[in-house]
């Protein structure tokens, strides 16, 4: 390996970025597409890529979701986990935080189960993964709240596939944490507060409305409505509340 190599992964890692940018302001899907491509080519052969490997792998999970979002292909996501899973045991390094890793890894394998039929093993890896997450990452990290929050969503998730209420209880302690460790910090998302009470809606069901937790879901939701500060966002919480009537 030279340094003439690294720097062709340093480019192709820099360019992905700016092509991911240019995405965000025009969405133009091609945008993606060249950024997968281009990180796909770096990691043709990883032992070129050097110190920058594990950042082009976890740069290619993150495109590879990103595209998935739209397209629906669940074998970008195949290829996402593939690409990024030999990254999860890395320790720090200069270009890629283990942490980071793990929280993108998780949203890779909680898609791949929510795009499957039959979801029980990889739903299992999302809540083991996130779980690990929250487990060993320092609660003062500012992602910590997303980090409850996925747990939270994976529980949940579960949930609805299997129906057992250690599932659901677990839903409504992680998101509820979540909510409770962004009000910590000043500031509340929509998508925490949509969960929370998505999280309680489920538990007030399973249990007929003999506790508060559909009251407390309704008024959770109309919070995340009330902060929702984009049309996606207003439209993905409106439809959580038809859903319940």
């Amino acid at each position: 390996m030279s340094d003439t190599d690294e720097s062709v992964a340093a480019y192709r890692h820099n360019l992905s970025l700016a092509l991911q940018s240019r995405y965000d302001e025009c969405r133009e899907l091609s945008d993606l597409e060249r950024a997968a491509e281009t990180l796909l080519l770096g990691l043709a052969n990883p032992a070129s890529a050097g110190r920058y490997s594990a950042l082009l792998r976890y740069n290619v999970g993150v495109v590879l979701r990103r595209i998935h979002r739209v397209t629906r292909d669940r074998g970008l996501l195949t290829v996402a986990e593939a690409e990024l899973a030999p990254v999860l045991d890395y320790v720090q390094t200069e270009h890629v935080d283990p942490l980071d890793c793990q929280y993108e890894y998780g949203r890779i394998v909680l898609a791949l189960a929510e795009s499957s039929a039959d979801a029980d093993v990889p739903m299992d890896k999302a809540v083991s993964v996130f779980a690990r997450l929250v487990n060993e990452a320092d609660p003062d990290l500012p992602d910590y709240p997303a980090y409850l929050d996925s747990l939270g969503s994976a529980h949940l998730n579960r949930f609805d596939r299997r129906g057992e209420r250690a599932d659901v209880d677990a839903a409504v302690e992680f998101a509820g944490r979540a909510v409770g460790a962004e009000r910590e910090r000043g500031a509340w998302s929509t998508a925490a507060l949509a969960n929370f009470g998505a999280a309680l809606r489920a538990r007030g069901v399973l249990q007929a409305g003999e506790s508060e937790d559909l009251d407390e879901a309704v008024c959770w939701t109309r919070e995340a409505l009330a902060l929702a500060d984009s049309a996606s966002e207003r439209a993905g919480v409106l439809s959580n509340l038809r859903a319940w009537w």
